[in-house]
């Protein structure tokens, strides 16, 4: 099925920008999974792959699949990485992202001068290991400093993640610039819904629990829009998950379910929503989109729920252990 890319032109405009200028030092952009920033991505590759002055190199760091499908670039980029896994068993987007900075510095050389370098590595985190992601960026940042210094005309490297709790670990590095990308607002939300053909009648509805975000969206389309059908499969997805949580932190979660900024009362407990991708600090402006502070759909001024309908489902995880 084939989602059209909606909306964030404002995004796309800063990432043209950055080609254009060059940007120092790495930019990672985080923000909830699913939100679109793989597809983000992939439409920014897109746009500039064909330009004569841009060499573009993306990496999908959590392909399974050959390098020719978790790498676009160069061919003899390509080819080289292809040669260099060879034989070597692990995750292909995984061991290609880890030989990239050489990867690169070998291929290339002093072929890149007078080009602009735009590198994306989608989805670093998870794959990677959080206890090796600063280390990781400081490979990307000295690749940034290698290629200004055989002639690059402009580098701009970027990275994605999903995990919450990589930004704290990233956020204290000053060899890393970070940027959030926000789900869907309302209207480029309805524009998708409209497209998927959802029920005119339940958008309001669709939007309250998905927040915007494109994945949930998608995910209640192939459910026929039963809302009901899409929150009971989140239910059994995630009560095993946070039942520990609630027994550790019974009055604490109730708490933070009235106000997720009642988090900055509880570091272990958002500690452990972090992990569980169920929460995400949100830091103003975004990259684009910025949410404004909402109760209804549980975003606050430090953090928010990466879907409201999170907030809904853990209340009903909570009735169900007391048996209310």
């Amino acid at each position: 099925m084939y989602i059209p890319f909606v909306d964030r032109e404002s995004e796309m405009s800063k990432l043209l920008g950055y080609t254009d200028r060059g940007f120092y030092p790495v930019l990672f952009i985080y923000g909830p999974e699913g939100c679109g920033k793989t597809r983000l991505l992939r439409e920014f590759i897109a746009r500039i792959k064909a330009r004569e002055d841009v060499v573009a190199v993306y990496i999908d760091v959590q392909s399974t699949e050959r390098v020719e499908d978790a790498v676009y670039g160069p061919k003899e980029l390509v080819e080289y990485l292809s040669t260099a896994i060879e034989g070597v068993s692990g995750v292909v987007g995984k061991l290609v992202a880890q030989l990239l900075p050489r990867a690169i510095k070998k291929v290339f050389e002093y072929r890149l001068r007078g080009k602009k370098l735009v590198i994306a590595v989608d989805d670093v985190a998870k794959p990677l290991g959080l206890d090796v992601v600063e280390s990781y960026a400081k490979k990307l940042l000295d690749l940034v400093e290698w290629a200004l210094g055989v002639g690059v005309d402009k580098v701009f490297v970027l990275a994605t993640t999903s995990e919450g709790i990589s930004m704290r670990y990233l956020a204290r590095h000053s060899y890393v610039s970070l940027d959030m990308l926000w789900n869907l607002s309302m209207d480029a939300a309805i524009e998708l819904l409209r497209i998927l053909n959802a029920p005119r009648d339940r958008i309001d509805e669709i939007y309250r629990y998905t927040g915007g975000n494109p994945r949930a969206m998608i995910e209640m389309y192939t459910l026929r829009w039963d809302v009901n059908a899409w929150l009971e499969r989140l239910f059994k997805k995630l009560q095993n998950l946070v039942i520990d949580a609630l027994y550790r932190y019974r009055e604490q979660v109730a708490d933070v379910l009235d106000d997720i900024d009642k988090l900055v009362r509880y570091p272990s407990l958002r500690d452990v929503l972090l992990e569980l991708n169920l929460v995400i600090p949100i830091v103003r402006p975004c990259l684009g989109y910025t949410p404004s502070i909402d109760r209804e759909l549980g975003i606050g001024r430090f953090y928010a729920w990466q879907i409201p309908a999170y907030r809904e489902v853990l209340k009903r995880v909570v009735e169900s252990s007391t048996g209310s």
